[in-house]
Order: C-alpha cells, then sequence, then structure tokens
C-alpha cells in the first residue's frame, strides 16, 4: 500500500494594544506551508517488449508545495461618541508549485552484434504560481442622529502574479 509523504504548518498570531481609551492598534501575521509528495517508483512493472526478457520500469514524481504569508495592522480610533474611523493596511503572497513527470525506461534488444540499448520515454509538467496582495481600507461610522447613521470608506487593492497587475478602488 502506498503512502504519501505529507507536512504541513499554520502559524497566527495577534496582538491588540490600547495606547489609549480611544485608540486600538492591532497586528496580525499569518503563514502556513504545505508540502505533498506523491512520487514513486514502481520498479520493474511487469510489462516487457515483445520477443525479449527485458522488463521496463516506471519512476514518478508528483510533488505539490503551496502555502501563504500575510500581514496586517490596524488603527481604529472612536473620535467621539458618534464617530469612528478604521484604517487598515494588508499585505499578502500565496505560492503554489507543482512537479508532475513521469519516466519509463527499458532495455531494448540490440541489432545482432551491439549491445542493448536503454530506451526512455518521459513526461513532465511543472506550475510555478505566485499572487500577492496589497489592500488599504479607510472605513467611517458616523451617528448622525437617533434613528441615521452614515457610513462610508475607501477600500484600495494591488493584485499581482508572474502575468499581471489589477488595481481596484
Amino acid at each position: 500500500e502506498f503512502v504519501p509523504s505529507f507536512y504541513f504548518y499554520d502559524l497566527n498570531s495577534k496582538l491588540t494594544l490600547n495606547p489609549t481609551s480611544k485608540d486600538i492598534l492591532t497586528f496580525s501575521v499569518y503563514t502556513g506551508k504545505d508540502d505533498l509528495d506523491k512520487s514513486q517508483d514502481y520498479g520493474d512493472i511487469g510489462f516487457q517488449m515483445r520477443g525479449t526478457d527485458t522488463e521496463a520500469s516506471l519512476q514518478t514524481t508528483d510533488f505539490t508545495r503551496w502555502g501563504n504569508l500575510g500581514f496586517s495592522g490596524k488603527w481604529s480610533r472612536q473620535w467621539t461618541d458618534r464617530f469612528h474611523v478604521d484604517l487598515l493596511a494588508a499585505s499578502s503572497k500565496y505560492f503554489s508549485e507543482y512537479d508532475r513527470s513521469s519516466d519509463m525506461s527499458s532495455l531494448a534488444p540490440a541489432n545482432e552484434g551491439s549491445e542493448n540499448q536503454r530506451r526512455s520515454f518521459a513526461n513532465t509538467s511543472d506550475e510555478d504560481n505566485t499572487v500577492k496582495d496589497m489592500s488599504y481600507k479607510f472605513n467611517a461610522d458616523w451617528q448622525v442622529s437617533q434613528s441615521h447613521r452614515l457610513g462610508f470608506g475607501l477600500h484600495a487593492s494591488l493584485l499581482v502574479n508572474s502575468r499581471w497587475e489589477f488595481y481596484i478602488l
């Protein structure tokens, strides 16, 4: 029975500070990584080339790795009992890598008077992806009267990978 190799970790941390009775500072960090290896060596797989006693062998590489690293900082201030503001800055980087290949080889029968030749058939697929995100937010809440509240804000993000950049406002 085949059992793949797997490894992962996650770390999440948050620090909250109250420098004044009206201010709150919050800092957060997250990081995590996962590795999954399903590579196998099948050795001789029982496949024989016609007219020979030579068996073929097969090896596969099947490795996936992914993870994320993120930071954020937030400042909240209660200016008055009716007006509140939040400012947030955040950044994250996600990655994923995938390596899949197979190699099948055998000794091919030679012509008379020459040595057997090793023949190999290979197939490979690789992926390497990265996405970076930087975001900024401003939110305000104003209690205009007993029955009316006004909330407003602005959010800007920059998303980047190896092929494009995308801005959101």
